[in-house]
């Protein structure tokens, strides 16, 4: 699918901009909207973190298991918080519920998990910053504007671990394993051959 190169260019700028309260050892002005008592990370390993081809590491069974994660805060009893940046320009207030806040969830839970793995102490409470462009305005001018939501998730990942090890006994399996009914991909296939197998007939 093509990149979502507004996404990106938002995840970029708010990068630079933690970094800035990063470099003083401040809060981040976003903190007072949840009552957030902690400050942006220093760690000698984010940089190599926030990189979507390197990532945070963690070896299980033989494979190499790895995440770009956007930012590590630390609260007030030293645990690293996950929070993770977020654009969108949806008419109602953004949420994490619903499809696709359910990925939202897995992805930061996994997060959490690949940090546990390399030894941090790891608060569950992991933050959305949720960026909602405003489509209210009566004038482009050369910017969007958005506003801003601070949507904590208090993260559980112990279902992690196996879900990885069963995909990766999926990939090693000689046999291919029946496909969900819930899948979307599966049932595009499947869809298709019968498709084509009833165009082949009537012709």
């Amino acid at each position: 699918m093509p990149p979502f190169l507004i996404n990106s260019t938002v995840d970029g700028l708010l990068k630079k901009e933690f970094d800035l309260y990063r470099e003083q050892q401040q809060p981040h002005p976003y903190f007072e909207l949840c009552s957030l008592d902690a400050i942006p990370a220093q760690h000698p390993e984010l940089d190599a973190w926030r990189n979507v081809f390197s990532g945070v590491k963690y070896m299980i069974d033989d494979v190499l298991i790895f995440g770009g994660i956007d930012d590590l805060w630390i609260n007030s009893d030293n645990e690293y918080i996950v929070a993770d940046y977020k654009a969108t320009a949806k008419k109602d207030i953004p949420t994490i519920e619903g499809k696709y806040g359910k990925i939202y969830k897995n992805q930061i839970e996994f997060y959490q998990w690949l940090l546990r793995k390399n030894e941090l102490k790891v608060s569950n409470d992991a933050y959305f910053v949720y960026c909602n462009g405003k489509k209210n305005l009566e004038r482009f001018d050369n910017k969007v504007e958005f506003d801003v939501y601070m949507i904590k998730h208090i993260g559980s990942d112990n279902w992690v671990e196996k879900t990885i090890k069963d995909a990766i006994d999926c990939l090693r399996a000689t046999k291919v394993p029946e496909a969900s009914p819930e899948c979307e991909h599966c049932n595009y296939v499947k869809n298709r051959h019968n498709l084509g197998k009833r165009i082949k007939n009537e012709s």
